[in-house]
């Protein structure tokens, strides 16, 4: 399980080898996340912009990667994400998504009313 950070600069998104007390876990699978080293960001180097992501910034970072992941007729997503295999269902994972992390899919991450 790992915790994930982002810099506040350049927007880059890594590993936490160091979180803070409280922060979420999440099984990332075979998802590559480079690695924090540190306290500095390895892509711009800056060292007091490294924060924790809060709850809707981590959904919207995981809901992006979602997006990419191809769906098929039946709903079910064709490749591995997180710790859903390949033929779980869509809505599964979005009802995920609003337990973990306490939101609306339709209202929060696809900005409908």
């Amino acid at each position: 399980m790992d915790s994930i950070c982002k810099c506040n600069n350049c927007e880059g998104v890594f590993v936490d080898t160091n979180p803070q007390v409280g922060a979420k876990f999440f099984d990332l699978g075979s998802m590559f996340i480079q690695e924090l080293e540190g306290h500095s960001c390895p892509n711009c180097g800056v060292d007091d912009y490294l924060s924790d992501m809060n709850s809707l910034d981590e959904a919207s970072f995981f809901w992006n990667i979602l997006g990419d992941i191809p769906v098929n007729e039946e709903d079910e997503i064709e490749e591995k994400f997180l710790n859903f295999e390949i033929g779980t269902d869509k809505f599964e994972i979005w009802h995920w998504f609003e337990e973990k992390f306490d939101l609306s899919v339709a209202k929060d991450l696809m900005n409908l009313e």
